[in-house]
C-alpha cells in the first residue's frame, strides 16, 4: 500500500522532505499557510566552518555533501563561491582547527583578498578562504525543490493554516486547518484518506 504523507510547511525542510518522499514513491501532500517562516529569515549560507563541537561539524559537512547530491538530480540555485573570513588575532588558530578536521581552508593576504572581493574598501592583511562553502537565496531554493517535487507527483495546498491533527485512535486521518473556503476551523476532507 502506498504511503500518504502530509507535510506541514513548504520551506526548505518541507520542500526537501516532499521531494525525497515523492521520489521514494509516497503520495505526498504539502500544506502551507503562506506566512513567513524560518526559510524566509535565513541567509542561506551553506558551510561547516562555524560549529558547536566536532559532531556538529560532521553534521554540517554531511549537509554540504547532501546539497551536492541533490544538485545531481536538480539544477539548484546555489552558488559555490566559497567565503572569506577575517577576525583579528584568531585566524591562525581557526585555520589549524579547520585543517585538523579536514576542511578546505587557506590563509590569504590582502592582495589576493582584493582580487576576490574588489568592492571591500580596506582589504584585511590576512583572511581565511573557505573554498567549499556556498550561498543560496532560501525562498528561491525552496521553490525550486517544490517545483521538482510537484513534477514527480507531490501536491501542494497553500493558504491552509494547520491547527491540529484529526485522529481515530492511533490512525491519523486528516489535518485540522483554518480553511480558506469555510473561513472556520474545519476538517473538510481536502486532505483526508
Amino acid at each position: 500500500m502506498q504511503k500518504h504523507i502530509i507535510i506541514v510547511g513548504a520551506g526548505i525542510i518541507g520542500a526537501a522532505v516532499a521531494y525525497n518522499q515523492a521520489r521514494a514513491g509516497a503520495q505526498v501532500t504539502g500544506v502551507d499557510a503562506g506566512q513567513a517562516g524560518a526559510t524566509g529569515a535565513s541567509i542561506g549560507w551553506i558551510n561547516a566552518s562555524y560549529y558547536l563541537n566536532e559532531e556538529h561539524y560532521r553534521l554540517r559537512v554531511e549537509g554540504i555533501a547532501a546539497w551536492h547530491r541533490l544538485e545531481e538530480a536538480i539544477d539548484l540555485p546555489i552558488e559555490w563561491s566559497g567565503s572569506l573570513c577575517w577576525e583579528e588575532g584568531r585566524l591562525e588558530a581557526r585555520q589549524d582547527v579547520l585543517k585538523r578536521l579536514g576542511y578546505s581552508v587557506e590563509m590569504i593576504h590582502a592582495e589576493r583578498f582584493a582580487v576576490l572581493e574588489p568592492h571591500v574598501g580596506q582589504a584585511p592583511e590576512q583572511s581565511l578562504l573557505l573554498r567549499d562553502e556556498g550561498v543560496a537565496e532560501p525562498a528561491a531554493l525552496a521553490a525550486t525543490i517544490l517545483t521538482h517535487a510537484q513534477r514527480i507527483g507531490a501536491r501542494l495546498m497553500r493558504g491552509l493554516n494547520v491547527k491540529g491533527l484529526a485522529r481515530d485512535g492511533e490512525r491519523l486521518y486528516a489535518i485540522e486547518a483554518d480553511c480558506s473556503r469555510c473561513r472556520v476551523a474545519c476538517s473538510c476532507g481536502a486532505i483526508g484518506p
